[in-house]
């Protein structure tokens, strides 16, 4: 019996003490994770590579939206419309990769899932990028004031590549490639279609225009195009 105790307490210092192995294995408990997430993540790519070059019908993907706990390790604890861009924008990039890197990590459920992130900034920053305009943020979406007020207003448009929020992209996506250990995919900015940017440019007005002003209409779509295009080269490049 005597023996047995002294294990238990050798045991109990060794276990539970500052330097215990506990505390030393959390670390590679925290990296198997990580481990797991990274092959499930190239099993899965190696499942989209199969599906589009297979022709034959009857394959198919399967995505779970699975609840994990929140993200302990997330900093700005705030919605888009309390965040200062300005003096935060790294840290809410940061928070974007920690969050995608604590839910691939604990899911625990082995779908056809690949974990992506882009730094989001709702959809006024959208518009903002070509048009210029002002952003409102409201809780976790933002707006831009339409720019074009009458059709003459389409020729004032330009392309600015020094566009305050385009900046912020660039430097975003730099965060994330600093952050990513080969376990998520960075999309650098998810693209709405030229319609979606010129309705941010006319606001609810373009759905009349598509019958009174369709040949401005079109011009704007080229625009809008063209700024796509544009976006993504510097973005992408």
């Amino acid at each position: 019996m005597r023996s047995v105790t002294i294990l238990f307490a050798v045991l109990q210092e060794f276990l539970f003490s500052p330097d215990s192995i506990l505390i030393s294995i959390f670390p590679m408990i925290q990296g198997n994770k990580r481990a797991k997430a990274i092959r499930l993540m190239e099993k899965n790519i190696l499942k989209y590579k199969y599906l589009y070059q297979n022709n034959s019908a009857g394959d198919i993907l399967v995505t779970i939206e699975y609840p994990v706990p929140p993200c302990p390790e997330i900093k700005l604890k705030k919605e888009l419309s309390e965040i200062d861009f300005d003096r935060e924008n790294v840290e809410y990039a940061r928070d974007c990769a920690r969050r995608i890197k604590w839910l691939a990590q604990n899911r625990n459920i082995e779908d056809d899932w690949v974990p992506d992130v882009t730094v989001e900034y709702g959809q006024g920053v959208h518009t903002a990028l070509l048009s210029g305009g002002k952003v409102s943020f409201s809780g976790w979406t933002s707006w831009c004031e339409p720019v074009i007020k009458k059709w003459s207003d389409l020729r004032k448009l330009r392309l600015n590549k020094n566009n305050p929020w385009l900046e912020k992209i660039i430097e975003a996506n730099q965060v994330l490639q600093e952050m990513n250990e080969v376990d998520f995919f960075i999309m650098p900015h998810l693209y709405r279609s030229p319609l979606d940017y010129a309705n941010g440019f006319l606001g609810n007005r373009i759905w009349t225009d598509l019958y009174d002003n369709p040949a401005e209409l079109q011009e704007l779509l080229e625009f809008c195009t063209n700024g796509i295009l544009w976006l993504e080269d510097i973005i992408a490049g």
